[in-house]
């Protein structure tokens, strides 16, 4: 049938005359757990020539009549048709509402190829993340391959089912996709394949949430889909777009084991994601994750180079004399402390603020938090992070676009390589290539450092000042009185350490001391006060 035909976006209830000449771009049959095969509706996704999608649904009465008429794919022209809101937990478009097919619904085959078959609405693991989990809507994302688990059996509500797991990549980060029952057979068919030396790979429609503070994709039975390598040209712009973005295509796939993630750490650092330049890093109007090469100059002085944790690795906070956790909705006995230290770091006549956290202190200083704290005094800052200072290595930096465009802020570090032949590769690999870098000219050298830190255990040392210093013990935190407690607030000293790099390739001058801040001395600077350390053998 001939148009005028209306659009996705205009339709709303209250109007029997609409036209549409929609594409099937999905198609599923819902079936209830008790009887997987027999179905009581069937729904799909209906994607117009502006790029509007609605989904629709034909419930158990006229399934018959209209189960032969509709095919995934295909383009056809529909008429009268009810609405209804589109409600519930797994809503497959962002429509307000969603159409019904009834008695009086015309179907009839039509034709236009601008439509795509496979109507993807793509979001990047940034945007997927800052859900938190909570979303009530199915999600497409599309990424490189570079984990993949074995298959594991697992049981839920008494019932088990087998369980694989994928990790992808875009340009933006990583996202860790779940899929479970027959989609693990896809799975393996697709990863046995083995065809091509990098895998795009597209899920569809799957479901977020939140697993053990992480934010994951889970298929819908009977409804995601997995497309492997799709020729479509979204994939093909997006496998162009790697090296625009310094992400070589010869990358290894890790394997997950015992819910570990195993990746060569070449690829990690060196292929994998854009590269960075300290100041590239402060200018850019991108957000996501990459990988920077620098030196640590500074150590932060700062009451708060650690928090209280749950399990769940999240920060505590004192609820009515009781530890409570947010990520967890619940009170907590057991709390352990890690590590959330603020650093400077140098390079190329720029500095920027980076926070290591727990794992990566850990691994730098072969310490455990807990074991820093045993043997601290109220108001020492650890001797140890002066093995810190002077630690050429690469930072794998996530940046959120909320970033203020300020020197004072601080990135959020994901990982570190001190490796040093991933490092020389690194340096003497010089396609650092990112879409903005033409439009960076390096700025004056500004040494800041950001007095006032982001606080996890916000209002925990005031509270902590009735209850009583705090001793560490193997069970956690316990409220104790000793010589060797060391207090949830620890009083910062009058000097933050530095390093200046003596390398023949990177020679700067001596930071001055606060006294000798001038005028034209950032702020920032002049309130934090500096006290140059010799690197001299004892």
């Amino acid at each position: 049938m001939d148009g005028p035909f209306d659009m996705i976006s205009a339709i709303h209830p209250g109007k029997d005359s609409w036209r549409l000449r929609v594409r099937v771009v999905c198609l599923w049959e819902m079936c209830s757990i008790a009887e997987p095969t027999k179905p009581f509706a069937i729904d799909m996704v209906l994607m117009d020539i502006e790029g509007g999608k609605i989904q629709a649904s034909i419930r158990k009465p006229m399934m018959k009549k209209f189960r032969n008429l509709i095919a995934e794919g295909e383009v056809y022209t529909v008429l009268s048709f009810a609405m209804i809101k589109n409600v519930g937990s797994y809503r497959a478009s962002r429509h307000d509402y969603k159409l019904l097919f009834s008695a009086k619904t015309k179907v009839y085959p039509s034709q236009c190829d601008v439509i795509p078959v496979v109507g993807l609405s793509l979001m990047s693991s940034e945007q997927i993340s800052k859900t938190n989990g909570e979303s009530n809507f199915l999600f497409d994302f599309m990424g490189i391959l570079t984990v993949v688990s074995a298959e594991k059996e697992v049981e839920t509500d008494g019932r088990k089912t087998r369980m694989m797991e994928i990790e992808l990549a875009d340009d933006k980060g990583r996202m860790r996709c779940t899929v479970f029952g027959n989609y693990v057979d896809t799975l393996k068919e697709y990863v046995a394949s083995g065809v091509a030396p990098l895998h795009v790979v597209v899920v569809q429609l799957f479901k977020v949430r939140l697993y053990r503070g992480n934010v994951v994709l889970q298929n819908v039975n009977n409804t995601s889909r997995i497309l492997w390598n799709p020729d479509i040209p979204e994939a093909i712009d997006f496998r162009n777009s790697l090296a625009c973005h310094g992400i070589d295509s010869d990358v290894e796939i890790g394997v997950i084991e015992g819910g570990n993630r195993v990746v060569p750490l070449s690829d990690e650092f060196l292929r994998l994601y854009p590269r960075k330049y300290v100041n590239e890093l402060q200018i850019t109007e991108e957000g996501g994750i990459f990988i920077v090469d620098a030196t640590i100059v500074f150590v932060m002085n700062e009451e708060q180079w650690w928090y209280g944790a749950c399990k769940c690795h999240k920060a505590v906070t004192l609820d009515g004399g009781l530890y409570y956790c947010s990520n967890c909705s619940t009170h907590v006995v057991e709390v352990t402390p890690r590590y959330k230290l603020r650093v400077e770091v140098f390079r190329w006549d720029d500095s920027a603020s980076f926070i290591l956290f727990d794992s990566d202190c850990v691994y730098l200083l072969g310490k455990t938090c807990k074991e820093l704290l045993r043997g601290l005094k109220a108001g020492e800052h650890p001797p140890d992070f002066r093995g810190l200072i002077g630690k050429d290595l690469l930072f794998k930096v996530e940046k959120t676009i909320e970033y203020a465009f300020s020197y004072d802020d601080s990135f959020k570090v994901k990982k570190v390589c001190d490796d040093k032949e991933i490092i020389q590769l690194f340096k003497k690999s010089s396609n650092i290539e990112t879409p903005l870098k033409s439009k960076f000219q390096p700025p004056f050298p500004k040494l800041g450092v950001e007095e006032n830190s982001e606080n996890p255990n916000e209002g925990m040392s005031d509270s902590l000042e009735a209850i009583g210093d705090v001793s560490l013990n193997s069970a956690g935190f316990t409220n104790a009185s000793s010589s060797s407690s060391v207090q949830m607030s620890l009083r910062s000293s009058s000097s933050v350490q530095c390093f200046i790099p003596s390398s023949s390739s990177e020679q700067c001058s001596n930071p001055r001391n606060d006294d000798e801040a001038d005028e034209d001395t950032p702020l920032s600077y002049k309130r934090a006060r500096l006290r140059p350390i010799k690197l001299e053998e004892d």
